[in-house]
């Protein structure tokens, strides 16, 4: 069953999460069937494992994220490239805006992403649980730091959802290595697919 699981999740946390909703599974549909005395004990089945690997990249999370703006989805994007590459668990709120003028100077958007615009961001963010605030009282300056809420697998399926969204990620993709790791196997894979309709086709 983990060799199934990895395949869906590189990260252990979401790995864990559909391995135990897997067995849930398979333990409900058990106890449900009502089966008679001295029946083997049930194993958890492949058709398990995708049932809960649907549940879990279908939930709210994945919608909410889904349904940002493009600049929110930027926003998302730079907390997750600032936090790889340090490979640290928190960033300074100032730092990553810095990091979201750079990606949106990358991919071509030439307007300046103002402070009370990209703190109001940050407030949205926050109001729907994808980012946690952390402020360092004992401090006066550079004390509010930002971490990211929610798994890359979430960011992965509610970013890459559509076309549109796909041309997004491969523009910032050329601007971040730990974007473009993230997605690449995704969009390498939609890519493909568009390949093969296209041979089809023709």
């Amino acid at each position: 069953m983990a060799r199934k699981v990895s395949m869906y999740s590189g990260d252990i946390r979401r790995s864990l999460q559909i391995a135990k909703r897997s067995v849930e599974l398979c333990r409900d549909k058990h106890f449900e069937s009502e089966p008679p005395k001295g029946t083997p004990e049930t194993k958890v089945t492949y058709k398990d494992v995708i049932d809960a690997f649907d549940e879990l990249f279908n939930s709210k999370t994945v919608k909410v994220l889904q349904s940002l703006q493009k600049i929110e989805r930027i926003l998302i994007l730079a907390l997750y490239d600032q936090l790889s590459r340090f490979k640290s668990e928190k960033v300074l709120i100032d730092d990553l805006q810095a990091r979201c003028q750079a990606i949106l100077r990358d991919i071509g958007w030439q307007a300046k992403f103002q402070t009370h615009i990209f703190r109001e961001i940050v407030k949205r963010l926050q109001a729907f649980g994808l980012v946690s605030m952390q402020i360092e009282h004992n401090k006066i300056s550079d004390n509010v730091h930002l971490q990211l809420s929610v798994y890359k697998d979430d960011i992965v399926n509610g970013f890459s959802s559509d076309d549109a969204s796909c041309k997004d990620i491969e523009k910032i993709m050329e601007a971040s290595v730990p974007i473009k790791e993230l997605f690449k196997e995704t969009i390498d894979a939609k890519n493909m697919k568009y390949d093969q309709e296209d041979e089809e086709m023709n």
